[in-house]
């Protein structure tokens, strides 16, 4: 999967393993079909503040749905 010029735009700021781990991320809720810190913290070993950051920057996106209390995030997007 290809990042968008917006995703990449979004995301320029950071160095290139942080858009890599938005990919993934984005792969893998994508796959799953929904988001949650803890599927993210669990598949990808990613620790609080850069499950947080990338739950922030799916959701800017457009790719997962905004926070709802404690159940997961539905995911917006169909594909990449």
């Amino acid at each position: 999967m290809k990042l968008t010029k917006e995703e990449k735009e979004r995301i320029k700021s950071r160095d290139k393993w942080d858009a890599k781990h938005f990919k993934w991320a984005k792969e893998l809720v994508l796959r799953e079909g929904y988001a949650s810190c803890a599927l993210l913290k669990t598949k990808l070993a990613f620790g609080d503040n850069k499950v947080g950051r990338i739950m922030d920057e799916l959701e800017e996106a457009g790719i997962i749905a905004p926070f709802e209390g404690s159940k997961k995030r539905r995911v917006l997007a169909v594909t990449a």
